[in-house]
């Protein structure tokens, strides 16, 4: 009875560090490519948008469906619903992740455990992700990159099912239903077309060295992924794109600084006391699933080395494309999905390792209630007062968010009453308070420059022109 209330109330704390996420997304805002897509979703036809995208910019062929359907381009009154976006995307994390768990696990474990680590391992992922901001509060960027991790772990799950022969409502529809999401999870960024690949590429070599029955319906995935992957890839607009910047395609350099990164982010990720004590908390329900699912019991089919090259690989496969296109790692949205499918990848590696030591020296791990109690508060702390949670904290106890909000709404009425005059400039002051956790990215002095022309095209301001004093 002590361990269902210990569990429960690990639940509603949990659920409280979640609110704080909830809570400051009332105060996004719109900016950058927020306002130039939701003016062309706006005033062109959406077929030829993105025959125009996929010509001129990226081969992203489902990403810019939903960047091209912003809320805002259906009008600036739904800017309420820009702000609900970021909600609805936070709790589609947690959904994947439970239908994700609960396939792997063979439906072996209890609903409100499965919510419990879904939401568990969705806090390990928010808390210190590189970039929450462009994670889940700049509808440009999570529509792009967090909705893709979203589809890709519905993916996985109905992919492991497929191959368990637990058909949805028959093989050959559920065949149709997989790579229909497979097209789709390839289509939203060139990051994860690179995993799909990576993956599907691994699977498709692991099944057949270890004889597997299913590696012939891996081979059909792997076509289907690489077929795809090559819409992505030779997209006109792609080279259109890279040829922005003159210090790419630097091998030495791409290679050198992918390296880099890849060993900063993972000591910085493995770090946080809630990933260690975490994973601590893991050991005796990865001994529980290895008695009685064959996926762990048989280590994913993989070896220690292989599955911690695979956990560094991840983070490389992210970071790469960045420096090979741009030569800068730039912005950290690819650094997110990183550290999205490390975190998999990272409780993966624990049952590999975990089954090589107990098959080798037979040492069972034991944890007292006592230290298990201390574990979950510690873990809950560092989730909530550290990385990330600190900077929500600060933005809601300083009043951050919320005057950050009140100076942006002040942006929209200036606007409005600049419309009837026959003022050639609408000037804005400079952002006083830039929030910790949501997406900031301030107009300029210059009224020619791309972030202040967003605006002016987006609210119609003709000749009118944006600057900042």
């Amino acid at each position: 009875m002590k361990k269902i209330r210990t569990k429960y109330l690990f639940f509603l704390f949990l659920l409280f560090s979640l609110a704080v996420y909830i809570y400051l997304s009332q105060f996004c805002h719109p900016v950058a490519d927020d306002f130039t897509y939701a003016y062309k979703g706006n005033t062109e036809n959406i077929f030829n948008s993105l025959i125009n995208e996929y010509l001129s910019w990226n081969g992203r062929y489902i990403s810019n469906i939903f960047v091209l359907i912003n809320p805002l381009s259906f009008g600036f009154e739904y800017l309420y619903i820009y702000k609900i976006i970021p909600v609805v995307i936070i709790l589609l994390t947690i959904i994947a992740f439970y239908f994700f768990l609960k396939t792997i696990t063979n439906n072996l474990l209890a609903n409100i455990d499965l919510w419990l680590y879904s939401l568990l391992i969705s806090l390990l992922y928010i808390f210190q992700m590189p970039d929450i901001a462009e994670g889940f509060y700049w509808y440009t960027g999570a529509v792009t990159y967090q909705l893709a991790n979203i589809f890709t772990l519905l993916f996985f799950a109905s992919f492991i099912n497929f191959l368990k022969k637990k058909y949805f409502p028959n093989k050959i529809f559920h065949l149709i239903i997989n790579i229909l999401l497979l097209f789709i999870v390839i289509g939203f960024n060139e990051v994860i077309m690179l995993i799909m690949l990576c993956f599907m590429f691994i699977l498709f070599l692991i099944s057949y060295l270890n004889k597997h029955h299913n590696r012939k319906t891996v081979l059909i995935y792997l076509f289907f992924t690489v077929l795809f992957s090559y819409i992505v890839f030779f997209a006109p607009g792609n080279y259109v794109r890279e040829a922005y910047f003159t210090e790419n395609h630097n091998l030495f350099h791409s290679l050198q600084y992918t390296g880099l990164q890849t060993l900063r982010f993972s000591i910085k990720w493995i770090s946080s006391a809630a990933i260690l004590l975490s994973s601590v908390l893991y050991i005796p329900l990865s001994n529980k699933l290895s008695k009685k699912i064959t996926l762990f019991s048989n280590s994913f089919y993989l070896t220690p080395l292989l599955s911690s090259v695979f956990l560094l690989l991840i983070i490389f496969v992210c970071v790469f494309p960045a420096y090979w296109s741009t030569g800068i790692l730039g912005q950290h949205r690819t650094v997110n999905t990183a550290y999205f499918f490390f975190i998999i990848l990272w409780f993966i590696n624990l049952t590999v390792w975990i089954n090589y030591f107990k098959n080798k020296t037979n040492i069972n791990f034991p944890l007292n209630n006592k230290i298990k109690l201390i574990f979950i508060l510690i873990i809950w702390l560092d989730i909530s007062f550290t990385r990330n949670g600190y900077g929500a904290a600060m933005d809601i106890f300083y009043n951050k968010a919320r005057n950050f909000n009140k100076q942006m709404t002040r942006r929209y009425k200036i606007i409005e009453q600049n419309r009837g005059t026959d003022n050639e400039f609408i000037y804005f002051k400079p952002i006083k308070e830039k929030p910790n956790t949501l997406f900031v990215l301030d107009i300029t002095d210059n009224p020619e420059h791309w972030l202040n022309r967003g605006y002016a095209i987006y609210f119609d301001l003709g000749q009118r022109k944006i600057m900042r004093r």
